[in-house]
């Protein structure tokens, strides 16, 4: 698989990671031998990652000498780590102790797309990244996000016998609500009571919801509409990841073709990559080559 997340995680993740070495209870001296070698293999491990992401960085990141973001040398970060540079310049915690030094090398980059996990960290973040979305259904009604910055949601859809103790066509409710009853869960389908936002002034109802959670690929592609002041409509295509395994059987390049058959007559086109963390190569070059000209 050709594979290129835009986060850089612990480059050598084949390396194992570091652990606290233990000697034997009888306090052996064939026990603290091999605590001695384990400590040294774990010195050499992380001196590898250093010099692995260095020459990463020096190869890659085109700005890093210009600017003075990256050293000369290696050498200039081996032991300036600290346990304030466990937080990586994405405001997360990147590093474990033993990594502090490639996190200081990182940190001193202005970059704010480049960020570092260690191999220890490092594993949890991918499944988090590639696992599959979880998606929340609403037994008997239809639902779209209407503010995706505060996870607002409206019901554009409900049961024709619709009662007081259920959702309206127009009830604006938070996803953020339902989203956490299902972290407290232990079942996949859940029966809760959450307030919804109903008619012209917005008075705050409390409804009945029956609501089924499912782990599925999603489109990875989105088209919608955007009016100008103008009173013109002018095509939106937003692309979250670059993915070869989503809802569809072609991935992002097809999801990427189907959205631009859409924008056929129209005069303009917003192409939105806002929070795409990159994917897969092949589908990122695919949909890139339907703008450009060959070579």
């Amino acid at each position: 698989m050709k594979k290129l997340f835009f986060v850089f995680f612990g480059i050598a993740a084949i390396l194992s990671a570091c652990s606290n070495a233990s000697s034997a209870d009888d306090g052996s001296e064939t026990a603290i031998a091999s605590s001695s070698s384990s400590e040294s293999d774990c010195a050499d491990s992380v001196l590898q990652e250093l010099v692995v992401n260095y020459n990463l960085l020096d190869l890659m990141y085109i700005y890093g000498h210009q600017r003075g973001e990256i050293a000369s040398s290696v050498d200039a970060y081996v032991g300036k780590g600290t346990a304030k540079d466990k937080m990586n310049n994405n405001g997360e915690e990147g590093c474990t102790e033993a990594y502090y030094d490639v996190c200081y090398m990182y940190n001193q980059m202005k970059d704010p797309f480049t960020r570092y996990y260690d191999p220890t960290i490092a594993k949890d973040i991918l499944e988090d990244l590639t696992e599959p979305e979880e998606e929340i259904t609403i037994l008997g009604a239809e639902y779209a996000i209407d503010d995706e910055e505060s996870m607002t949601s409206v019901v554009t859809e409900a049961k024709a016998d619709a009662k007081e103790d259920e959702l309206h066509v127009g009830d604006a409710f938070s996803m953020i609500i339902l989203a956490f009853a299902f972290s407290e869960a232990t079942e996949d389908t859940i029966d809760i009571s959450m307030n919804v936002k109903r008619g012209k002034g917005k008075d705050t109802t409390s409804v009945k919801v029956h609501a089924r959670a499912t782990k599925a690929k999603q489109p990875t592609v989105k088209f919608h509409y955007e009016k100008t002041d103008a009173g013109d409509s002018i095509p939106v295509i937003r692309i979250r990841e670059f993915d070869k395994k989503t809802m569809g059987a072609g991935g992002t390049h097809e999801e990427f073709v189907e959205a631009l058959k859409k924008t056929a007559g129209s005069k303009s086109v917003i192409l939105d990559l806002r929070d795409n963390g990159g994917g897969d190569t092949e589908h990122c070059n695919a949909s890139a080559a339907e703008f450009l000209s060959k070579g």
